[in-house]
């Protein structure tokens, strides 16, 4: 058996147990003195090449629970291909049911997509035996408002009588019209933006939070009020936080994302920005995951890596075509996701949390600048910030 050994960070050392950081894996785990002072070894002779299995290092090690714990932790492999590629293993899917929405948010990521199109019976049908085939575990309605679907709750009871968790992201604006619907969803989520609603054409903001209130408590359980923070605004995250416990629904927060280049101004200030542990952060200590574990669906059933990425260029399939799995797996733009990898942006080679936050989310890069292997500096600093935020979970 050919085994690899890949390299690794240490965190932390309390006397003599260290943490350390598998980078590929993002797992944590401890290990001792000793043993790291083996895997110090290993990688500085083996690190992402074959390991000569009788080296007295791995001789050591190679009948203990020392050594299953590093196989388990992906700091020791044995399939080098399939290690360094990751494998399709779908989780999630955006839902777009429709494009079209009752306001006009400056930030919408979808506002380029606006349309009348809904989701149809036939695409929907196509959807559920593609959910069947690939074992997704979760759908989330997106849009677009989900809610101005004409068919939403039949959706709903399709998708929740296939045992499917769904979530639904909406603006909030017409959940009083449909309790009975959304009584039917595991999670919501609702944006929560600035007291003067000057992000969110068409919305009465402090109307919203009183619909909310009024809602019965079961709904509220499962409501998250979720601020999307631009610079200037950063003192609201307080405000938000803190209206959402009166009402007792739970709360996070965002920082409002730039569409294009023009839009970078907009990026909140890391300054003084209170309340880390609430915000909802990009894939800091995971991976990526758009084609290997999330994909999004527009109302055509066109199939594309993630709900940020509805682009033509970026276009992956339809979920009406034939042999459609295959169709897939054998993508051009699947196959670049799969490939992926934080040491292609030249930018980031010399940080030392590039494999914490794989130089954050690429549909960022892709929007802003052109190209999925582009480093976003203008997040750099905030991701620092949350990184060392993360790590100290784990200590």
């Amino acid at each position: 058996m050919k085994l690899f050994i890949n390299d690794f960070i240490e965190i932390n050392k309390n006397k003599n147990i260290h943490l350390i950081y598998s980078p590929n894996h993002h797992k944590f785990l401890y290990v001792s003195s000793s043993l790291l002072n083996i895997l110090e070894n290993l990688t500085k002779k083996y690190s992402n090449k074959e390991i000569n299995m009788n080296n007295k290092y791995i001789t050591q090690i190679k009948s203990t629970s020392a050594f299953e714990k590093l196989y388990n932790s992906g700091i020791i492999y044995k399939d080098k291909n399939k290690y360094l590629k990751k494998q399709i293993s779908l989780k999630e899917i955006y839902l777009h049911l429709t494009h079209n929405c009752n306001l006009n948010c400056t930030y919408c990521y979808d506002k380029n997509n606006f349309s009348n199109k809904y989701l149809d019976k036939t695409v929907m049908s196509s959807i559920i035996e593609f959910i069947k085939s690939n074992k997704v575990e979760r759908v989330v309605l997106t849009g677009g408002e989900p809610l101005l679907h004409p068919n939403v709750e039949k959706i709903i009871n399709i998708l929740k009588d296939n045992k499917i968790t769904v979530h639904l992201l909406t603006n909030g604006t017409l959940i009083h019209k449909y309790v009975s619907v959304i009584d039917k969803v595991d999670l919501i989520i609702i944006s929560l933006d600035s007291d003067k609603s000057i992000n969110r054409v068409g919305l009465n903001g402090i109307k919203l939070i009183n619909t909310i209130n009024a809602l019965p408590t079961k709904i509220k359980n499962k409501i998250l009020l979720r601020s999307v923070i631009s610079k200037g605004e950063e003192n609201n995250i307080k405000t938000n936080r803190i209206l959402s416990e009166n009402v007792g629904v739970s709360f996070t927060w965002i920082p409002r994302i730039p569409n294009n280049i023009g839009e970078i101004k907009y990026y909140p200030s890391t300054n003084n920005i209170e309340n880390i542990d609430t915000f909802e952060g990009t894939q800091v200590l995971s991976n990526c995951g758009a084609c290997s574990n999330v994909i999004a669906i527009d109302p055509n059933g066109d199939i594309y890596p993630c709900q940020n990425l509805i682009d033509p260029n970026m276009k992956i399939c339809n979920i009406l075509d034939k042999n459609i799995n295959n169709v897939y797996k054998e993508s051009k733009v699947v196959n670049s996701f799969l490939d992926l990898n934080v040491n292609f942006i030249n930018k980031c080679n010399n940080c030392n949390i590039k494999y914490f936050c794989g130089s954050g989310c690429r549909a960022i890069s892709y929007r802003v600048y052109g190209s999925i292997y582009d480093n976003i500096d203008f997040m750099c600093t905030f991701l620092k910030i949350l990184t060392k935020a993360k790590v100290k979970e784990y200590k």
